[in-house]
């Protein structure tokens, strides 16, 4: 096959031309918000930024890392602090943000901006020659699972005849996004119900399981050691009772089930154990009668729980690990 002039030359002077480098390869950035400010999340974050120039994905095959955490200032506002690292840990750069606006929308706007920004930077070219490894664990993505543990002095009033105290105790796991699972046990003291026949000594012991939400502060200036968690669950409990003086003493035991709605604060103290305080509604789902009989064999009613109860709780717990 006989080739032309034209297209020989063409040929000849591609292949005198020097070779071209092959571009470098594509920085991977992923990005983790460290901070439990209640605004923001990594999650959040990666929604709000939208990179032009490299790709945002996952810490597990990123180059770079985007790590951020905001503090509430004094005067009002925020302070930002972002770092970028490679992979092994080393500071690429850091960045300062004061954003003087308080609440939530104008901290996400701003983070996202400047994050952006540091994406589509030099400022991540040198990770592109690290080799490729676990990412280090100060800039892990911090959006795992988390668990705490409780113990707790109880209050309560509208399920037992008298004001009498208990104690509880309560485990959670806290999921991606904040959402929380909870079951615990609670245990009353006995008390006493009484007419011109005798009395019923009760005794009420219950387990629960809710789901809550927590986040950090309520208030406007939103301190990061001040934590609400709201549940909503169902409460199981079984209510013991024992007859003294009547004709015929009898021993019952009676199934008890509430709808449970709370609201409690929890405050860090030292490391990760917190100080805790709240209360809740229950709404009885089943309310058994307790009574004697008697000696005509007529059922007398004694006490019955009422319909909406409030219990108190305060005490101790620590987050882990």
């Amino acid at each position: 096959m006989r080739v032309g002039w034209p297209a020989g030359a063409l040929i000849l002077w591609l292949a005198a031309l020097p070779a071209r480098a092959q571009p470098a390869r594509e920085v991977a950035v992923a990005l983790v918000w460290r901070s439990s400010d209640g605004c923001l999340d990594t999650g959040g974050l990666y929604r709000a930024v939208r990179s032009r120039r490299r790709p945002v994905g996952s810490a597990t095959d990123a180059d770079a890392i985007i790590s951020g955490r905001a503090e509430v200032r004094p005067g009002g506002g925020w302070h930002v602090e972002l770092v970028a690292a490679d992979r092994r840990g080393a500071i690429l750069g850091r960045r300062s943000l004061e954003v003087a606006e308080d609440g939530c929308a104008p901290l996400r706007e701003h983070v996202a901006l400047v994050v952006a920004m540091l994406v589509d930077s030099s400022v991540v070219e040198a990770a592109a020659d690290i080799q490729r490894a676990p990412p280090p664990s100060d800039v892990r993505n911090d959006e795992g699972w988390q668990g705490d543990a409780d113990t707790v002095l109880l209050g309560e009033i509208g399920r037992l005849p008298g004001e009498e105290p208990g104690l509880g105790a309560a485990f959670g796991l806290t999921l991606p996004g904040r959402w929380r699972g909870e079951v615990g046990l609670a245990a009353f003291a006995r008390s006493t119900a009484r007419d011109d026949s005798g009395e019923t000594t009760l005794r009420w012991i219950a387990g629960h399981a809710a789901a809550c939400r927590a986040r950090r502060g309520i208030w406007r200036r939103r301190p990061t050691w001040l934590r609400e968690v709201a549940c909503v669950g169902l409460e199981a409990g079984v209510m013991s009772a024992k007859g003294a003086g009547f004709t015929r003493n009898q021993r019952d035991h009676e199934l008890l089930v509430d709808a449970v709605v709370s609201s409690r604060l929890e405050i860090d103290l030292v490391g990760p154990t917190f100080l805790v305080g709240g209360f809740g509604w229950r709404l009885a789902a089943r309310r058994p009668r307790f009574g004697y009989e008697d000696e005509t064999g007529v059922f007398q009613p004694l006490y019955q729980p009422s319909l909406i109860g409030l219990v108190g709780e305060i005490g101790v717990g620590a987050h882990f690990p």
